[in-house]
């Protein structure tokens, strides 16, 4: 008897083709990118909180806090455009 995720996985293949596999080399590049982009959200944080802490307007407040979400969201945007390329990359 099958399990739930591999009756979910052959419908998976059955609506859009076989998985693809990454290689160790690409799974290495999509590690290095998280990473990146970890520490570029991580970095933007810092700043942005030390920011925060200084403000005397709610105000002010909210404009770092939109701030800070437009950058992290473009981090993110990045993060999954660089993935997107790995994984729709040509395999050798």
């Amino acid at each position: 008897m099958k399990s739930a995720l591999e009756i979910a996985l052959e419908k998976m293949e059955e609506n859009s083709g076989p998985a693809r596999r990454l290689s160790s080399e690409e799974k290495a590049v999509i590690a290095d990118i998280n990473t990146r982009c970890d520490a570029d959200i991580a970095a933007a944080r810092l700043d942005y909180d030390q920011r925060i802490s200084q403000v005397d307007t709610p105000e002010q407040l909210q404009i770092l806090r939109e701030e800070l979400a437009g950058i992290i969201s473009k981090i993110e945007e990045k993060r999954t455009s660089e993935c997107d390329r790995v994984w729709n990359a040509e395999q050798a």
